[in-house]
C-alpha cells in the first residue's frame, strides 16, 4: 500500500473533494471500508471498453501499470480516472492496464458517461476484482448491462424479491381503535433510521443521525441517493433516537432496536448533487419480521401508482440534538412550481424521476424539520395496508427560520413509478 500510495502521490497532485491525496490515503488506512461495496457509475476506457468506476486499490490492471512506470501506462492511468469521490481515488476499471493497438493511434477524448447507468464501484474490497464486458458486478450474472426503460414490464405480482401483500404494510396499531393523535410504538415498523459511516467522528451527539429509508423486504432498504451514500448502518424497530427500548406506561415497550451493518450501496444515477434520485441497501444479514419490523408494500401495477389526495409521513427530523420520538404528519399534494420557486437544486433539471410537491394539511400540526430526508409518504388501502407513494427529498424552511422546521411550506419527494420498481427489482438478490 505505501509503494502504491507514492506512485500515486507522484503521478497525480492536487485534491479530491476538498482533501489531497495524501489524506484520503491515510484515511483509507484508518477507517477503512471493509466488506462495503459501493456502486457507482459506468464508464468507458481509454480503450473504449465499457467498464465500472471503481476505487483504484481494487483494479490490478492499473496498479500494475502505475508500478511498471512506463510512460504510455502511466499516461492509460491518467486518462482513466473518473469524478472526484470523497475519501477515494476513482478509475474506470477494464481489462486492460495500457493502450491496445487498436487505441495507441486515436486522439484522447473524455471517456463518456451514461446518464442513467447502475454500475459499481468498491472502495477497499478484501478481494480485488475486475468488472467486463462478460460479466458486469453491478448487474446479477447477466450478459450485457441494461438499465431498466419504460419497457420493463408493467406487473410485479409475481416477483418472490419484493415482499409478500400477505404480510407487508400492515401493523399492528390498526388492530386498535384510538383517537390519539401521537404515533403508537410499533405505527410504522418499515421506517429505517440510517447512521452514516463517518457520522460518530464529526458529530458525537448524533444530530446528523435522522436520515431515513423504508424497509421494502427481509434485506434491502429504500431510500434517496442523499441519504444512501457512506452508510454504515441501519436501526429498525426505533421508536426514540436516544433509547434502545421505548414504552409506553409500565408494560407496553417495544423491543429493542435492531441495527444491521450495511454491507452494499447500489446507487441509480450518478445526479451530481444526490438529491433527487433513489438508492438501495443491502444488509448484511436477514431481518426476522414482528410487530416492530415490518416491510412496506411497494406499488405492483400501473394500477396502484396514482395521485393520492392525502399522504402521511413519518421520520425523526428535529432540531432536538436529544432524544425524538416517531412522529406522523399529514401532507396532501400541491402544483410542483410551489415547490420549484423554493427549490435552488433546481427541480426543473430533474428529468430522471418523477418530482412531487406537497404542502402540510394541518399548518398547526408537528413540524416537518431536516433530517426527515427520504421519509416515506405513505397512503393505507382499506384503512389497513400500507403502500410507500414516494420519498421525501427536500423539506424547506423559511429564511428567517432558525431551527429548519416548518409546518407552512411545502416538502419534495421522488415518486415510485414501474420503472423504479423495476429498477429496484433488477439490482435485488435474495
Amino acid at each position: 500500500m505505501l509503494y502504491e500510495a507514492v506512485i500515486v502521490l507522484s503521478l497525480f497532485s492536487g485534491t479530491i473533494g476538498h482533501r489531497t491525496f495524501f489524506y484520503d490515503l491515510v484515511w483509507q488506512d484508518e477507517y477503512p471500508l471493509w466488506g462495503v461495496s459501493r456502486r457507482g457509475y459506468q464508464c468507458v476506457t481509454p480503450n473504449e471498453e465499457r467498464a465500472f468506476c471503481v476505487s483504484l486499490f481494487t483494479c490490478p490492471v492499473l496498479l500494475l501499470s502505475l508500478g511498471s512506470l512506463q510512460p504510455a501506462a502511466l499516461d492509460f492511468v491518467k486518462k482513466s480516472l473518473c469524478k472526484s469521490e470523497p475519501k477515494d481515488v476513482l478509475v474506470c476499471c477494464g481489462s486492460f492496464g495500457n493502450f491496445t493497438e487498436t487505441t495507441t493511434s486515436k486522439p484522447t477524448t473524455t471517456p463518456s458517461v451514461p446518464r442513467n447507468p447502475t454500475p459499481q464501484i468498491f472502495h477497499n474490497s478484501t478481494t480485488p476484482t475486475i468488472p467486463t464486458k462478460t460479466t458486469p458486478k453491478s448487474f446479477h450474472n447477466t450478459t450485457t448491462p441494461t438499465t431498466p426503460t419504460k419497457t420493463t414490464p408493467k406487473s410485479f405480482h409475481n416477483n418472490t424479491l419484493l415482499a409478500s401483500r400477505k404480510f407487508c404494510g400492515y401493523q399492528h396499531n390498526d388492530d386498535r381503535f384510538s383517537t390519539d393523535n401521537s404515533t403508537a410504538l410499533d405505527e410504522f415498523p418499515w421506517l429505517a433510521h440510517i447512521v452514516f459511516l463517518d457520522e460518530a467522528d464529526e458529530d458525537p451527539d448524533q444530530y446528523l443521525d435522522r436520515c431515513n429509508g423504508v424497509l421494502i423486504n427481509n434485506r434491502y432498504v429504500l431510500t434517496t441517493e442523499y441519504c444512501g451514500t457512506y452508510a454504515k448502518s441501519i436501526k429498525l424497530g426505533q421508536y426514540y433516537t436516544n433509547a434502545t427500548v421505548a414504552c409506553a406506561g409500565q408494560s407496553d415497550c417495544t423491543e429493542p432496536v435492531l441495527e444491521i451493518p450495511v454491507v452494499e450501496e447500489i446507487h441509480r444515477s450518478m445526479v451530481s448533487d444526490g438529491w433527487h434520485d433513489f438508492a438501495l441497501l443491502r444488509l448484511a444479514s436477514k431481518v426476522s419480521f414482528s410487530d416492530y419490523i415490518r416491510p412496506i408494500c411497494l406499488p405492483l401495477d400501473e394500477s396502484e401508482v396514482q395521485d393520492r389526495p392525502e399522504l402521511k409521513f413519518s421520520g425523526w427530523g428535529s432540531t432536538d440534538a436529544g432524544g425524538v420520538g416517531k412522529k406522523r404528519l399529514e401532507y396532501k399534494p400541491t402544483d410542483i412550481s410551489e415547490c420549484e420557486k423554493l427549490d435552488d437544486k433546481g427541480l426543473t433539471n430533474v428529468t430522471e424521476v418523477t418530482p412531487v410537491c406537497l404542502i402540510p394539511t394541518n399548518k398547526y400540526g408537528e413540524l416537518a424539520c431536516t433530517g426527515d430526508e427520504s421519509g416515506p409518504l405513505l397512503y393505507a388501502v382499506k384503512r389497513s395496508q400500507w403502500f410507500v407513494d414516494s420519498l421525501i427529498t427536500r423539506v424547506y424552511s423559511k429564511p428567517t427560520d432558525i431551527n429548519l422546521c416548518s409546518n407552512e411550506l411545502p416538502i419534495t419527494g421522488i415518486k415510485i413509478t414501474m420503472d423504479i420498481v423495476g429498477w429496484i427489482v433488477s439490482n435485488m438478490l435474495p
